[in-house]
């Protein structure tokens, strides 16, 4: 259960991102690059090395276009680390799960990882097509699941669309709009749980 009046972009310091492809690794890195602490997590180290690579290239490009400077990669870099081990989630205010798009993956990492995770921490999962309803229907605490879909590629693409599941909470909305806004992004709020939220349905 949520407490009160704890669910604020205030408390929201250290960022979990589930999934270290193409993905996560972008997401990860816009969140890092604002300030926040962001432990990415994978199965396996080999996919978390291909998550610094890529990151790596993404800061690289942005540098040669201007639109990073390279004392600010570098301070972003130090606001990453990895693990193979979900267990880093337990002091995280918000993670973003990136993981493969399949459903039962996605209900059973939920389902694991509330278990682990703080009672005010906001559940995020990045999804395009998949149900929201139906991601987290294995979670207890509904009302701070959301669905967030960044668009590819996620560190350069300014648009992220919130999608409420059915028990999604106002007060969890308005928050993710707020951080949204503090990482230099727009959003849409889907206020209604549609296969391909608004932008890929058009």
């Amino acid at each position: 259960m949520i407490l009160e009046g704890k669910l604020n972009i205030q408390n929201i310091r250290k960022i979990g991102v589930a999934g270290g492809g193409i993905m996560g690794s972008g997401i990860a890195q816009t969140l890092a690059q604002y300030g926040y602490k962001v432990v990415v997590t994978d199965i396996d180290e080999k996919y978390l090395e291909n998550t610094r690579r890529i990151i790596n290239i993404n800061q690289k490009t942005m540098i040669d276009e201007g639109l990073l400077t390279a004392e600010l990669a570098e301070e972003t870099l130090k606001n990453i680390s990895y693990s193979t081990d979900k267990s880093v989630f337990r002091d995280a205010d918000m993670i973003v799960e990136a993981i493969i798009e399949k459903i039962e993956i996605k209900q059973d990492f939920w389902q694991e990882v509330e278990g682990i995770a703080g009672d005010n921490c906001i559940f995020a999962t990045n999804t395009s097509g998949l149900s929201i309803n139906s991601i987290c229907s294995k979670v207890l605490n509904k009302k701070r699941f959301i669905g967030m879909h960044w668009w590819n590629p996620s560190h350069i693409i300014p648009l992220i669309e919130l999608i409420k599941a059915e028990d999604t909470s106002n007060e969890t909305v308005a928050v993710l709009e707020e951080l949204v806004a503090a990482i230099g992004k727009e959003s849409g709020v889907v206020l209604k749980d549609v296969r391909g939220c608004i932008g890929n349905r058009i």
